[in-house]
């Protein structure tokens, strides 16, 4: 997976989403807790190994200018 946003808003992750859908991403939106606060991940994927993440962070912070992190996911 490749994490491209973490948000405490729900909507706001969800604006990302929708965004990288439209662009034709693979996208959602995972949420969980942090220190006891709302946090929702927006990842893009999932890829069939770390290396095929890795190559999809070059492109998506060429069309979106956002930073991709590579990580895990597990559901």
């Amino acid at each position: 997976m490749v994490q491209v946003g973490s948000f405490s808003s729900e909507d706001n992750a969800n604006v990302l989403r929708d965004r990288l859908r439209a662009e034709g991403h693979s996208a959602f939106v995972v949420a969980s807790q942090s220190g006891g606060k709302p946090l929702h991940r927006v990842l893009v994927g999932p890829a069939a190994s770390k290396e095929a993440a890795t190559r999809m962070v070059e492109p998506l912070r060429d069309t979106t200018r956002l930073r991709g992190i590579v990580m895990r996911y597990t559901p």
